[in-house]
């Protein structure tokens, strides 16, 4: 099991910054990451998306449902399904310095075999974690307000 906590800086309020957190279908700013509605689901806790994307070179699928939202402060999921690994984690904002300070915690258990690789992944894991903040911080420092906050 991987344990990571990353943190970004972004110079937007926290009001521009939470809706691409707390809804897996505006995780664009994820490296590889798709996700849909899974069918029936609705917006808010126990709402279930199923997410795909390429790990480690392999295609990974999952179902990841909400289990907490704060509306603007936090959103947490967790696994319900996956072919790759057991992903639950939070994302959190909190005004800061003028921006938002955005906190990304979690957890990660790879599936089957590649579980024996887990004490060798955590480094990557986290390095990624904290590169996918930074991509976000890239799209929503590099738009005007009206395009993100409307979104």
């Amino acid at each position: 099991m991987v344990d990571y906590a990353v943190s970004q800086q972004i110079n937007r309020s926290p009001e521009a910054v939470f809706p691409f957190l707390e809804e897996p279908m505006r995780w664009d700013w994820m490296r590889e990451m798709r996700s849909e509605r899974a069918a029936g689901a609705t917006s808010g806790i126990g709402a279930r998306y199923r997410v795909s994307m390429e790990e480690e070179g392999k295609p990974t699928s999952m179902e990841l449902e909400v289990t907490e939202l704060e509306p603007g402060h936090r959103v947490a999921f967790r696994t319900v399904a996956s072919t790759g690994m057991r992903w639950d984690g939070s994302f959190s904002v909190e005004p800061h310095e003028g921006g938002t300070l955005v906190r990304s915690e979690g957890r990660i258990r790879l599936n089957g075999l590649r579980r024996l690789l887990e004490p060798f992944a955590g480094g990557e894991i986290r390095r990624g974690e904290a590169a996918e903040l930074g991509r976000l911080k890239v799209m929503l420092e590099a738009v005007g307000s009206e395009s993100v906050s409307e979104s």
